[in-house]
């Protein structure tokens, strides 16, 4: 949209935009975002910075590209490494050949590089000289000599107390396989409290003598492809202060995180416990997210962690799901779980499981990715489940179609009755498919109409918490 077609009326309304070219016209903009392709080459003319938040996107696949590095245009190098004006800056699939070292001082905030190759002076430069940055990503970012660029963190960590946030993955290649104690020394030595690493190790931990001592980190996910045997969180002191942690985690684990005392989301876990010892005991913990799971872990973990009210796992089987439903664990109130199986459904498993969804009375927050057992009416069977549950305010259920020829249309319910008696439910999964047995609502946008009626909330396919 060019500037000239913008009503004067509307134009000084407009406070954020995302754009391409500058909109220097508009009179109360306070933040703009520029989206550009490596090879644009042109100026951006900038009015205000002082008062206007600019904020800088490269991206090859943004522009149609086939996701391949491309080489970053001189002009928008200079313009990128030595302009001190944005408050962000994310490039990702770009090749960036121009040394630019500059004492100025940035205004930056954020970098967030994805598969971008950047010599290692003039990527220390830029972050050196960014004395507010809170937020530092680096995905794939191509260094000579890694362990010089954890040093460079290291000392802008000291130097600048706003870096909060910080990430490094390496890729997963006998070119940047690290020693481990450049992996303690980062850990000891950066002040964030949010630090994601993803790296291969080479050695052994032999020494007993080390340990690791950070008071900083809260949030500590780590992913290794490791050559040696190691534990982080044996030789980590100081445990109590981990308030969110990503790991995989099996029984020799279990002792070091059950000194967690303060810890509360433990994520990514493929989860291996013994029934009679090793259990997590946890009395902070309210969120954990498990690769598969059956009813003799779930008690487990509700029964030993009083405060657990969140629970995402990737599988569970039929009857499990039915025995969770049914057994109103007083703190679960947020259930998510990737996928059911189990058998074809007789019509008294499928009441038996309608009812365990109509009478839980603790869970408010539902999902289940898929549900792989063949209903005779979908539709049906979700607005049965709302038609009685009050607790539902959020209801994801992805339900496996089957509808023979002689499957006759369902006049047994209304869902605009359902809705207009259920105050409860507030987000709600219906994909198209679900309706074309329901000649009153054959399009989603009837059905739409219906759910912005009762002010609720239609779930799209890629939902997530």
């Amino acid at each position: 949209m060019l500037i000239q077609e913008i009503d004067c009326l509307f134009r000084d309304r407009i406070t954020s935009a995302k754009c391409f070219y500058p909109l220097n016209d508009l009179r109360n903009i306070k933040k703009v975002d520029f989206n550009l392709s490596p090879d644009i080459g042109g100026d951006l003319i900038i009015i205000d910075p002082v008062n206007i938040e600019y904020h800088l996107t490269v991206n090859v696949q943004r522009y149609g590209g086939d996701g391949n590095v491309r080489y970053l245009d001189k002009k928008l190098s200079d313009l990128i490494l030595s302009f001190r004006v944005f408050r962000s800056l994310t490039l990702a699939s770009v090749i960036i050949n121009y040394r630019v070292v500059t004492n100025m001082q940035s205004l930056l905030k954020k970098i967030e590089f994805h598969k971008v190759s950047i010599q290692f002076n003039t990527l220390c430069s830029l972050i050196s000289r960014s004395p507010q940055m809170e937020v530092l990503i680096l995905i794939d970012t191509s260094t000579p000599i890694p362990e010089l660029l954890f040093d460079s963190i290291i000392k802008i960590s000291n130097q600048h107390k706003n870096l909060n946030d910080c990430t490094i993955k390496f890729k997963n290649d006998n070119r940047t396989i690290l020693n481990f104690t450049s992996i303690l020394n980062l850990l000891n030595n950066i002040h964030c409290k949010r630090v994601k690493l993803n790296y291969s190790l080479a050695n052994d931990v032999t020494d007993s003598q080390i340990s690791i001592v950070n008071p900083s980190i809260e949030i500590f996910d780590f992913n290794v492809t490791s050559y040696a045997n190691h534990n982080l969180f044996s030789i980590w002191k100081d445990k109590s202060q981990l308030k969110d942690i990503v790991l995989n985690l099996d029984e020799n684990d279990i002792t070091s995180v059950n000194q967690m005392k303060n810890l509360e989301r433990l994520h990514n876990t493929t989860y291996i416990m013994s029934l009679k010892e090793n259990h997590l005991h946890l009395p902070s913990l309210k969120e954990i997210q498990i690769s598969k799971s059956n009813i003799n872990m779930i008690n487990c973990l509700l029964s030993n962690n009083s405060q657990l009210a969140s629970i995402d796992m990737g599988s569970l089987s039929l009857d499990d799901l039915i025995i969770v439903l049914n057994s109103q664990y007083p703190t679960l109130t947020k259930l998510s779980i990737s996928s059911v199986t189990g058998k074809s459904l007789t019509d008294i498993d499928e009441q038996s499981l309608l009812q365990s969804f109509q009478h839980n009375t603790t869970i408010s927050m539902l999902k289940i990715g898929y549900l792989q057992l063949e209903f005779h009416h979908s539709i049906l069977f979700l607005f049965s489940i709302l038609k009685v549950n009050r607790s539902l305010i959020t209801l994801f259920l992805k339900l496996c179609v089957f509808m023979p020829p002689d499957i006759k249309s369902t006049d047994q319910l209304s869902p605009d009755k359902v809705l207009h008696d259920n105050n409860t439910i507030e987000k709600l999964y219906i994909p198209s498919f679900y309706l074309s047995r329901v000649p009153q609502y054959n399009s989603m946008e009837k059905f739409d109409n219906l759910l912005n009626k009762y002010s609720i909330i239609r779930l799209k396919d890629d939902f997530t918490w």
